[in-house]
């Protein structure tokens, strides 16, 4: 991986106006242009989530989000990469950057609610999945899970 590119985990208070507004762009961007989801991505989730950034100069290229579900458990989503990015692996970093956070915190199991073509990402990262394929927001998905 290219050493242009700038990793950053930050909580909901520490990010600028800047880093917020350009998260919000790109999960709209992925989630609602190019995949049609008519939803708003808003859920209030992100005032307790922490935000991991990749950055390529001063563009925001990929980004995931964790947040706890419980003491022992803990959540990854929003997982995203900007299009003219993928195919760099930049999916794998943002995980792998989420679940050394997550296990710095303490948590010991992690879950994830994944589109199911992204099966052998989360596979490939020591996830198992743990549902049957099911309709999420009108795309397959499948839940996973990792201990820690």
């Amino acid at each position: 991986m290219s050493n242009n590119y700038k990793f950053l985990v930050l909580t909901f208070e520490e990010l600028t106006t800047i880093q917020l507004y350009e998260i919000l762009y790109l999960r709209e961007q992925v989630f609602n242009v190019e995949q049609d989801i008519n939803s708003s991505d808003l859920d209030k989730i992100d005032y307790r989530s922490t935000h991991v950034m990749i950055m390529k100069d001063e563009e925001l290229v990929g980004y995931c989000r964790l947040y706890e579900v419980n003491d022992l458990q803990a959540k990854i989503g929003r997982v995203v990469v900007h299009k003219n990015y993928r195919g760099q692996k930049l999916a794998t970093k943002l995980v792998s950057i989420a679940l050394e956070e997550l296990k710095g915190l303490g948590y010991t199991e992690v879950l994830v609610r994944g589109q199911a073509h992204l099966v052998k990402l989360y596979c490939n990262c020591g996830f198992e999945v743990i549902s049957e394929v099911f309709q999420y927001e009108g795309i397959p998905h499948l839940d996973f899970s990792r201990k820690l």
